[in-house]
């Protein structure tokens, strides 16, 4: 986590000696997980959540500008059916970093298109046994076959959205490349996904 912190202000940093913009973000995210390995693909079930935290937009040029920030962002996903279902829940902290192109409208309406990645950290983590298998736990971090899950994420970042003056709403869609699943041998690769409805404040 502190590497996710250090380099977030790394680039906050080199930031302040180019045109840009700081802002804040919230909102909804559904998230997932993908277990796959050659023989198939199992897509677990949606869960809600939400994420919260720091923007940063660097000016490159009129209508293009890269972006980064710090969001606190909840992943995970849920297997079976209630009341009986298993869910998973992963508190994240993650560094975005999207390339932004402008189509504006009028003076003070745009649409935009971003493109990148994201680099996580996950600080903390439950599972939600059910009521048949009863109880809670925390996850347990590692790559061991007695570990459930892995810290480390990174993946691709797609987004639209609209922004009027100051305000910002924005669709984004999150494809984990990173496998999150402990060595397993034939489970061998787990996945986050997670779409993001955002609304943000450029200061």
């Amino acid at each position: 986590m502190k590497k996710i912190v250090l380099l977030f202000l790394l680039i906050t940093s080199i930031t302040q000696i180019n045109a840009q913009k700081v802002g804040i973000l919230s909102g909804i995210n559904i998230s997932n997980m993908v277990m796959k390995n050659e023989l198939f693909r199992i897509p677990y079930d949606n869960i809600y959540g939400f994420h919260i935290g720091a923007l940063v937009d660097l000016k490159i040029k009129t209508r293009f500008s890269i972006g980064t920030g710090l969001l606190f962002n909840t992943k995970g996903c849920s297997i079976g059916k209630e009341p009986n279902n298993n869910v998973t829940r992963i508190y994240s902290l993650d560094i975005p970093i999207t390339a932004k192109l402008l189509f504006p409208i009028d003076k003070d309406l745009a649409l935009f298109a971003k493109a990148g990645g994201y680099l996580g950290c996950s600080i903390a983590g439950s599972i939600d046994k059910g009521d048949e298998w009863g109880g809670n736990s925390d996850v347990k971090w590692g790559s061991d076959k007695d570990s459930d899950l892995k810290r480390f994420d990174y993946g691709l970042t797609f987004g639209i959205g609209m922004q009027n003056k100051s305000v910002i709403f924005g669709l984004t869609y999150n494809i984990g490349l990173n496998n999150i699943g402990p060595d397993q041998g034939y489970l061998s690769n787990t996945t986050n996904n997670f779409f993001q409805i955002s609304v943000g404040y450029m200061f």
